[in-house]
């Protein structure tokens, strides 16, 4: 959304579908990948009023609710992931529950975003409002995922080749 080349991204990495969002099936997970957008709203200055977030997020919600309520894939994967850019579900002015709830509602098994430049890791619990693992890869770093369908195995490793983490996320009886 920023930069030399933010209008011609589409060229760079084109979709099937003409958008960032969509969903993908790689073995026993049931990808889905989400444009987080920007991290601040869309008249904030240094955007020039170029950005266009809020309703291309309003769409991509709506998107995500029908294709977690609808799509047999969601219901049937022994895993359901999310990759995205911000662990926040970036800026939004109804704030982030709306996206929360969906994928606590869908039995996401995973998140996985970056942005925050350095490694956390939040597994679902009473003090956290998601029913899912939140992993945020840090700068420099990379998270190998291996998926069967009985567990995921998840390796974070720095550019120097030290494991980070390792996770392992059984299947949930569903």
């Amino acid at each position: 959304m920023r930069g030399p080349f933010a209008r011609e991204f589409a060229d760079y990495v084109p979709t099937v579908e003409g958008r960032f969002y969509y969903a993908r099936d790689a073995g026993p997970v049931h990808l889905i990948v989400l444009d987080t957008g920007e991290d601040k709203p869309d008249d904030t200055n240094v955007y020039a009023l170029l950005n266009k977030t809020t309703p291309y997020r309003a769409a991509e919600l709506e998107w995500l609710r029908q294709h977690v309520r609808t799509s047999p894939r969601v219901a049937s994967a022994p895993f359901r992931v999310i990759a995205m850019h911000q662990p926040r579900w970036g800026w939004l002015a109804d704030g982030n529950q709306p996206w929360i709830d969906v994928a606590n509602e869908a039995n996401i098994d995973l998140v996985i975003a970056g942005h925050a430049h350095r490694f956390s890791y939040t597994p679902p619990g009473p003090d956290v409002p998601h029913r899912y693992h939140l992993l945020v890869v840090g700068q420099d770093q990379v998270a190998r995922v291996d998926g069967t369908t009985t567990e995921i195995k998840i390796v974070v490793t720095g550019t120097d080749g030290k494991v980070v983490q390792t996770i392992v996320i059984p299947t949930r009886r569903r």
